[in-house]
C-alpha cells in the first residue's frame, strides 16, 4: 500500500458520510465550472464526479502528509 493510502480512502468514506449529496453536487459543480476546460484539454473527456472526488482525497492526502496549502476559493454558499 502506498504512504497515505489510508488517509485517501477515509477522505472518501467521510466525503460520502458527511456531506450531503446536494452540498457534494454543488462542489462537484463548482470544480467542474473551473477546471473541466483544462481537464478536457489534457484527457480528451470532461471531468467526472468520480475524478473529482479522486482530486479531493488526494489534495487532503497531500494537505495532511505534507501540510500544503491547499488553495480552493469558492464562494459556494450562494
Amino acid at each position: 500500500m502506498n504512504e497515505g493510502t489510508e488517509l485517501h480512502e477515509a477522505f472518501h468514506r467521510i466525503f460520502e458520510i458527511l456531506i450531503s449529496n446536494k452540498y457534494r453536487q454543488k462542489l462537484y459543480d463548482v470544480y467542474r465550472a473551473k477546471y473541466n476546460d483544462q481537464f478536457k484539454r489534457a484527457n480528451g473527456r470532461d471531468l467526472t464526479d468520480r475524478d473529482i472526488s479522486e482530486d479531493f482525497a488526494e489534495m487532503f492526502r497531500q494537505w495532511v502528509m505534507d501540510k500544503t496549502e491547499i488553495k480552493l476559493h469558492w464562494n459556494i454558499l450562494k
